[in-house]
């Protein structure tokens, strides 16, 4: 199982744009989370706690944003947050509204700072983002072929591991139901708990027009 450091991970943010911002975010919340790829695409503004109201401004601001009953770590909602007011959707964001939106027109032009240019009444396709991460992982000079969304998951689940976490406590942050199958997991990350992803040589700067437009 290949594993994503955070070094790596921040290489992936190279991209100042707002569709630079969503991916991050996207990529930010599965490594630190440990959700599946569906569950993260599939996320709409009415199950993050935010949207009742509980909006903590920075760290230290004594509260927590919670996703579907579980809190959701500082850094993964101040990416979203950075993300939703780049893209002009943080104002008048409305319940049943995808979190993480494809372009409304990808294949003309590339969404940005106005709310209109994201179709926030679909999710962004797995296909989509497998495409999207390893695109940016290409740029970023990593081996792309050999990321995909369980590459963060796996990385999650390591660290937890690493942390000190039981196969039962794995298990629930995982959302796995036979107990048998977190054990072998756990197993199996445990086999080779120091294998990473190998960086390749950097490509040349792809040109805005190579830009994804998902």
């Amino acid at each position: 199982m290949a594993l994503l450091t955070l070094t790596q991970l921040a290489a992936i943010r190279q991209d100042p744009s707002p569709m630079g911002k969503r991916d991050y975010a996207l990529f930010l919340m599965l490594l630190r989370t440990g959700w599946k790829s569906g569950d993260v695409c599939r996320l709409r503004w009415g199950s993050l706690g935010a949207a009742a109201g509980d909006i903590p401004q920075g760290p230290g601001s004594g509260s927590a944003v919670c996703c579907l009953g579980e809190a959701l770590p500082q850094e993964v909602w101040q990416a979203i947050r950075e993300y939703l007011q780049a893209s002009g959707r943080w104002e008048g964001i409305q319940p049943q509204e995808y979190v993480f939106a494809p372009s409304r027109a990808p294949l003309k032009i590339e969404a940005r700072e106005r709310a209109q240019d994201w179709d926030s009444s679909r999710p962004l396709r797995k296909d989509g983002l497998r495409h999207l991460l390893r695109l940016h992982a290409g740029r970023a000079g990593l081996k792309a072929e050999a990321i995909t969304t369980h590459t963060l998951r796996h990385t999650f689940a390591m660290r937890q591991l690493e942390a000190g976490a039981s196969a039962e406590a794995l298990g629930a942050m995982l959302h796995m139901q036979e107990a048998a199958n977190v054990k072998v997991y756990a197993s199996r990350l445990a086999q080779n708990p120091k294998r990473r992803l190998r960086a390749r040589r950097p490509s040349p700067r792809t040109s805005r027009a190579d830009r994804p437009r998902a």
